[in-house]
């Protein structure tokens, strides 16, 4: 019986199939194109035709270290500041007394209260910096309400900032800096190009890169005849990752202006493993749901319907249906592509075990663990989906569920966008919370284990280390000397 589950087994982590707990829907009947992502034989994966660059933005640079020369410190006691910090600091060891403390003094003013992080109070700086005009002017834009309350904040540190440009001798070093900037988009290229080729080929998609807007022409003609003329006007889509070498360690900071996408990451970041990730999700999935907006009005009210529902249960949520549509594409899309990625390593590893394996006995054992490892991924996906659940983004579950039916099937999501919302049966998804109880319960309780675990490990490395060195045996006394009492 153990050798028949172990051949079973075998045969699926060859096949790298992965079982679900739901069936997956019907694929759509009419033809729909394969992935046009596919790496060509001798040809190199170009990120820039998938509307991703890489931006050294001098904007940023001067804001960040503006805020620096303020007093704002993100690393914790006792941390050391990285190398372009130092330098940084350095460099603006003679800043004019007067510049620094009214920096300290609007900075101190407007600190965000407790509980905020560093990161909080570096995000409305960053806003900052992407609505301020190119150097050297950095112009301000218009005070108004429509710019984001955070950016309102502290719009009127701009005019500091004009100042410390010109007199603190930046615009001397400004060369320099962009070169170190530029040394870390070096750094990103590699590991984000392979980020985006993956997720492209996982959704079998190519992004659109170039939004079409029409506009009303007002003519004499068209206003004699009492009839409206059009033109359209095309317009770049671009996703801009920007590092930040002053940023707060951790944190990537996300905006969308317009049709731009930046991305503002701090030193190290890796991008297979980051919030970067669902960003260029988002800007892959927020024109889909702009370009199927009719289907997803069709279903308005039904999921009104379900965000109402978690608006009762006590989470806050936005009402707008379009916001939750994508919120709950691009978490489902992120979810299941990190599921899938970290079955096939698994996979892998276990074939591995199996065939260094010399036994049954063995064998049974790998196996046993391996299905029970292949459970807790699913149960940490689930659990994963039903916090987004829970923030609104309540079709998590559904277009989690529709993606399987295409992960292996080669449709293109684009295309099978129309089909998915067609199949949206909002009773069914009114049920996910009992659903999730049982899976997101032991996930929690996995998370939880792993902590204690880290703990542990920690604690004894810990006291490792407190322990006094023993002796290498040469230089041992041995015997004890024993020294009577006089």
């Amino acid at each position: 019986m153990k050798q028949s589950l172990l051949v079973v087994f075998a045969l699926f982590l060859a096949t790298g199939t992965t079982f679900t707990q739901t069936a997956p829907p019907k694929a759509p009947a009419r033809p729909v194109a394969q992935s046009p992502v596919q790496k060509r034989q001798g040809t190199a994966f170009e990120v820039s035709e998938y509307g991703v660059d890489f931006q050294a933005d001098p904007r940023l640079i001067v804001v960040m270290a503006a805020l620096d020369a303020a007093g704002f410190d993100p690393l914790p006691p006792g941390r050391e500041p990285g190398v372009f910090r130092s330098q940084l600091r350095k460099d603006l060891a003679d800043l004019d007394p007067d510049l620094r403390s009214r920096l300290q003094a609007f900075y101190e003013r407007t600190k965000l209260p407790a509980p905020s992080t560093a990161a909080d109070q570096a995000s409305r700086y960053v806003s900052l910096a992407l609505a301020l005009g190119p150097i050297p002017a950095l112009e301000a834009p218009e005070r108004s309400d429509d710019l984001p309350a955070g950016l309102l904040e502290v719009l009127d540190f701009a005019p500091l900032v004009r100042e410390f440009y010109r007199r603190s001798g930046i615009d001397e070093k400004l060369v320099s800096y962009v070169r170190a900037y530029q040394s870390e988009d070096d750094r990103l290229r590699a590991p984000a190009t392979e980020m985006v080729r993956a997720l492209l080929s996982y959704l079998h998609t190519r992004p659109i890169t170039v939004a079409t807007e029409r506009t009303e022409v007002k003519t004499p003609a068209a206003k004699k005849k009492n009839s409206k003329a059009y033109t359209f006007r095309e317009r770049e889509r671009r996703f801009l990752i920007m590092p930040d070498l002053l940023a707060a360690p951790g944190t990537i900071n996300f905006r969308i202006i317009g049709d731009s996408y930046y991305a503002v990451v701090p030193e190290g970041t890796d991008p297979a493993s980051s919030e970067l990730r669902r960003a260029y999700l988002q800007y892959v999935i927020d024109p889909l749901v702009l370009r199927f907006n009719q289907d997803v009005a069709a279903h308005r009210e039904q999921i009104k319907q379900l965000l109402a529902a978690r608006e009762k249960a006590g989470s806050q949520v936005s009402p707008d249906v379009f916001l939750s549509v994508t919120r709950s594409l691009v978490a489902a899309s992120d979810a299941r592509y990190d599921e899938i990625r970290r079955l096939e390593a698994f996979s892998r590893e276990a074939r591995n075990n199996l065939a260094a394996a010399k036994d049954d006995a063995t064998r049974a054992a790998i196996g046993k663990a391996a299905l029970a490892e292949m459970s807790a991924i699913q149960d940490e996906t689930i659990s994963r989906l039903a916090d987004e659940y829970e923030k609104g983004a309540v079709l998590a579950f559904f277009f989690a569920d529709q993606l399987k039916g295409i992960e292996s099937s080669g449709f293109d999501v684009a295309n099978f966008f129309a089909d998915m919302m067609s199949s949206l049966d909002p009773a069914r998804e009114e049920r996910r919370p009992a659903e999730y109880a049982a899976p997101r319960q032991r996930a929690l309780a996995a998370r939880q284990a792993r902590l204690e675990a880290a703990r542990r490990n920690r604690n004894y490395q810990r006291i490792q280390k407190l322990k006094p060195q023993r002796l290498p045996r040469s230089s041992r006394i041995w015997p004890p000397l024993r020294i009577p009492f006089a």
